[in-house]
């Protein structure tokens, strides 16, 4: 007769793997009560269990042993080197799963040995378990925050706009749920290390009511942040991709508060490139309640008011802000970056920035630099201009530029130059 298949729950586990003692108190009052961990079977916070056998009543006990390596489905170990596996079998502990950063075993023999009966031993292990989670803090930190503003100029308020205040609000959130449970396992484990090296042991002990459900909420919350952001992060590379925030430039004239290629042709008609954006200008656009940024890309020829022909490029970042501290802080952080930036090309020895002189223009706040080109960050009241240009000619000055563009600031609307 083919034997009965037995019962088996799933469950969410009511603290961290970092939590030694709660998650072995757990356990082994999951086993008091009738449920054993089945094999290899925690995935993340869920857990399965399957029913005792009827009268089995032998007193378990699960220790988590420190892993000295990366853990793992996909990108860690799943399970410990077999030689540790047969050891630790030979002194009446089988292995279960893993947890984390842990190896998790079991055994059902009251007169087995500890696993580990040296605190010092103990607190030298969790040491690289420690150092683990610093790194996955780090590269949380370099993936969600460092990359993505290095991506769009170190400007935070740019990605603000370009990504929206809901989606900020919401990677925010989990941004801070998730570093939050990391930098709680750091400073757990220091704790641990602490009274281990002071010659305590670890002690099961049981998670309590409130800590479980504390611990449950703020995973299903981080789990729901995260989905939600990596949506919405989604939708706006593809509608990216699909070229939904770029559009022909003469529709958005009226809307740029400076000046462009376009405003600064006499005729209003200048020459583009055929090779620049299909021969004509173009501008990405990007709204929130916070704000406008308003980036175009223009190369081609145009004649000025006084009969002066430009020819070359002209790059323009416009951003209109709801507040005036925000217009200067994201135009101080456009200066700030390229400076940054450049520092790291000194340490290749290929600097190529130098500060440039500027008149008194009379707005909030001014920068020029060199950066491969001539390069104005302006700011005044609740907008800021941030522009670079190249002129094969030589007959545009980037103070005569820079003097336009403050006019256009402070005059909120005039973007011509005669």
């Amino acid at each position: 007769m083919a034997e009965a298949k037995k019962k088996k729950k799933v469950l969410l586990t009511p603290c961290p793997a970092y939590d030694i003692a709660g998650t072995e108190g757990w356990l082994e009052e999951m086993a008091a009560e009738g449920w054993l961990l089945c094999k290899d079977s925690i995935f993340g916070v869920w857990a399965t269990f399957e029913a005792r056998e009827p009268g089995d009543t032998r007193p378990v006990r699960y220790r988590l042993d420190a892993a000295g390596e990366a853990t793992g489905w996909i990108f860690g170990n799943s399970r410990p080197d077999e030689e540790k596996v047969t050891a630790y079998q030979e002194m009446g502990w089988e292995y279960v799963t893993f947890h984390g950063e842990f190896y998790l075993y079991r055994s059902f023999d009251p007169e087995a040995a500890e696993l580990n009966t040296d605190p010092k031993v103990q607190a030298i292990a969790l040491k690289d378990v420690g150092r683990r989670i610093k790194n996955q803090l780090f590269s949380l930190i370099f993936w969600l925050v460092l990359y993505p503003l290095a991506r769009l100029s170190g400007s935070f308020w740019m990605l603000v706009l370009a990504l929206g205040s809901p989606f900020m609000a919401v990677f925010s959130l989990s941004f801070i749920l998730s570093a939050g449970g990391n930098l709680r396992g750091i400073l757990h484990l220091r704790q641990v290390k602490k009274r281990l090296k002071a010659g305590e042991a670890i002690l099961s002990k049981p998670v309590s009511a409130r800590k479980s459900r504390a611990y449950r909420a703020w995973w299903a919350a981080d789990i729901l942040l995260s989905a939600a952001w990596v949506i919405m992060a989604f939708q706006f590379a593809m509608a990216d991709l699909d070229g939904r925030y770029t559009h022909p430039l003469a529709g958005y004239i009226d809307e740029i508060g400076v000046p462009t290629l376009m405003t600064m042709d006499a005729d209003g008609e200048p020459v583009y490139e055929n090779w620049a954006r299909d021969g004509e200008g173009k501008v990405e656009v990007h709204t929130d309640w916070l704000g406008s940024w308003y980036r175009t890309e223009e190369s081609g020829a145009a004649t000025l008011a006084d009969g002066t022909v430009f020819s070359g490029g002209l790059y323009v970042d416009y951003i209109e802000t709801r507040f005036d501290w925000m217009a200067e802080a994201a135009a101080r952080e456009y200066a700030r970056f390229d400076w940054w930036q450049n520092g790291l090309n000194v340490l290749w020895g290929i600097s190529r920035q130098e500060a440039l002189p500027l008149p008194d223009l009379g707005v909030d706040y001014a920068a020029a630099y060199t950066d491969i080109f001539p390069t104005v960050v302006l700011a005044e009241g609740n907008r800021m201009v941030r522009f670079y240009f190249y002129d094969v000619n030589e007959t545009v000055d980037y103070i005569d530029l820079a003097e336009i563009y403050a006019k256009a600031l402070k005059d909120g609307g005039e973007k011509g130059v005669g």
